[in-house]
């Protein structure tokens, strides 16, 4: 038995790749030195010897499978009118680990054709990140008011694109919705029950899960990432080191957040309760989502989560939108978007000619006044009130 030789480790192949993604940095391999080269390259003699047919099918065998990605739905979606809307709707993925092994895998990672992995340009540069299209029932779908100022319609943007061709019966499949602690609860519940029929859960985005910009965090708008990001949930830091916002030292700043969102999951009762009213006037035997609970008057089937948005970079994943944070009574445009989709190389004649680009200039949006403001998405002022007065009945 000692006469047994020990099995030699594989090798690994060293790739140098230009670091140019702003969704997942290339991993760095190394050559295991235990291992003389020629040895090495004779490993990879014997793959080549294969047909290509099956050195493909080993390739596309070695592809991840999809995982859980954030989709941002932006104002910039309703400039005009879109041949495929549906098509909007990307998210961002991580380089798959293949495109790292060695040239051949990278060449049959970046076919279409043979790999079926999408790539898009970013940011106006030359950098090729990979992406895919918005899977409803998988991912979760971030949205923001279609009107940011808060003047006229303030819908959320998936209120204003469910009459497009298409969309609507996407939207019915959407599981997972995440919105802005500044967003008020009866938008959420109109867009529940008009639009997300199957919605099983809601995350309020907050800002940030620092202390410091705790004051203020139900109201903080910011901008939405632009590069591949993830929500995270949101750290419990505690706050015993300082007064936050009027509160006593020695509070729990968990404690703070299990009543923000207890108190967001009444408000949505609440809300609820008129939305269910004004979207069934003939009663609860019309409703057939599990949802709502008509007998309860209650969002018995949400779940909530309270999380932030993390984003890649430089090899780690990094809060972001606390840099990006705008003034609540500021003019907000419609995000920018400075990328577009393009058709990816070798995917001529598939019949995706209808990419559009996604492409926005500030000029394209009219900036209204200075809408109204609030200290918080709980305050109950005048709008609010009234609402509340006419759910009390219901209650």
């Amino acid at each position: 038995m000692s006469n047994i030789p020990s099995p030699t480790p594989i090798s690994t192949i060293t790739t140098q790749t230009k670091n140019t993604s702003p969704g997942h940095e290339p991993l760095q391999l190394s050559n295991n030195k235990n291992l003389p080269l020629n040895k090495n390259r004779k490993m990879f003699e014997y793959f080549q010897r294969l047909p290509m047919e099956l050195r493909d099918a080993i390739w596309k065998f070695a592809l991840p499978e999809d995982e859980p990605e954030v989709c941002i739905a932006h104002p910039g979606m309703l400039k005009k009118r879109w041949q495929y809307p549906r098509k909007l709707f990307i998210v961002y993925i991580a380089y798959p680990v293949v495109m790292h092994v060695c040239q051949e895998s990278r060449t049959f990672t970046q076919n279409f054709k043979l790999s079926g992995v999408r790539f898009t340009t970013h940011q106006g540069t030359t950098a090729r990140v990979p992406f895919r299209f918005f899977r409803p029932e998988f991912d979760t779908l971030f949205c923001t008011r279609a009107n940011l100022q808060g003047i006229g319609d303030s819908n959320l943007v998936i209120d204003c694109l469910a009459r497009e061709p298409g969309l609507d019966s996407m939207f019915w499949e959407v599981r997972h919705l995440a919105v802005a602690t500044r967003e008020f609860p009866g938008i959420v519940t109109d867009t529940i029950f008009d639009v997300l029929r199957e919605l099983e859960t809601i995350t309020q985005v907050f800002v940030s899960s620092s202390v410091d910009d705790f004051n203020g965090w139900t109201k903080e708008a910011f901008e939405a990432p632009k590069r591949r990001c993830k929500l995270r949930d949101l750290i419990h830091t505690p706050a015993w080191q300082r007064e936050i916002n009027g509160w006593c030292e020695g509070d729990d700043f968990l404690e703070h957040v299990e009543w923000y969102m207890e108190r967001f999951r009444k408000e949505l009762d609440i809300h609820g309760r008129r939305s269910f009213r004004e979207e069934y006037p003939r009663g609860p035997h019309e409703y057939e989502e599990n949802a709502w609970d008509p007998a309860l008057k209650e969002f018995t089937g949400l779940k909530l989560y309270a999380k932030i948005f993390v984003e890649y970079e430089a090899g780690n994943w990094t809060e972001e939108c606390c840099n990006r944070k705008l003034p609540a009574d500021a003019l907000l445009a419609p995000r920018q978007e400075d990328w577009h989709l393009q058709e990816p190389e070798n995917e001529a004649g598939d019949g995706d000619e209808e990419f559009e680009d996604l492409e926005a200039n500030l000029d394209d949006f009219v900036q209204a006044g200075p809408g109204p403001t609030y200290d918080s998405a709980w305050d109950f002022d005048e709008a609010i009130r009234d609402v509340y007065d006419q759910s009390v009945d219901l209650l």
